[in-house]
């Protein structure tokens, strides 16, 4: 008589199904939360914000988005790979090496990306282009602060995959930043 339970007798089969049962869920409410975060978001900003300065901050968003993907460089998914096989293998000195290491990455090219985007605006306001004349300072550091939160976002969410946990790995880009930046709307 064949066992009914699945197999391995059932009782790994029923935790692993209720385990990707409730990954699913945590995920679905995450991405609930976003989307009503999100809109929450953009409505407070654009009833805010005149038309033009609404304009400015998704530009700045978008390139803030732009400049942080060569600071990942693959790194999330480097983080994922690595860190679950060194788990798998019990090495928890690599996965502390490899944590430090994406960080140094990360805070290198955070570094490079920011002094060149400064360098560029003060560059482009100097010659007196009226490329970037609606750009201020005060945007163009808001948008050097954004490259390396949002490129240690992504370092964290590739961590948290690696040791097995997709939802929490999504709670940065799914929830924390939308509420972060309604938090700053509303002052």
């Amino acid at each position: 008589m064949s066992n009914p339970k699945g197999p391995g007798g059932g009782a790994s089969f029923d935790k692993e199904g209720r385990s990707i049962f409730a990954s699913g869920v945590g995920l679905l409410l995450i991405k609930l939360s976003n989307a009503a975060l999100g809109f929450a978001t953009v409505t407070l900003f654009a009833r805010l914000m005149p038309p033009e300065q609404f304009g400015l901050y998704a530009l700045a968003l978008t390139i803030a988005q732009f400049l942080s993907l060569p600071l990942q460089m693959g790194i999330p998914v480097l983080l994922t790979r690595e860190i679950a096989i060194a788990r798998a293998q019990g090495q928890p000195e690599v996965i502390k090496g490899i944590r430090a290491w994406s960080r140094r990455i990360v805070l290198f090219g955070t570094l490079v990306i920011g002094s060149l985007v400064i360098g560029t605006y003060a560059v482009v306001v100097a010659a007196g282009w009226p490329v970037l004349k609606s750009f201020s300072w005060p945007l163009v550091l808001l948008l050097v602060t954004l490259v390396p939160v949002l490129a240690e976002m992504r370092r964290v969410m590739g961590i948290l995959n690696g040791y097995s946990k997709p939802a929490q790995s999504r709670m940065p880009d799914g929830v924390i930043r939308p509420s972060l930046l309604l938090f700053v709307g509303a002052f």
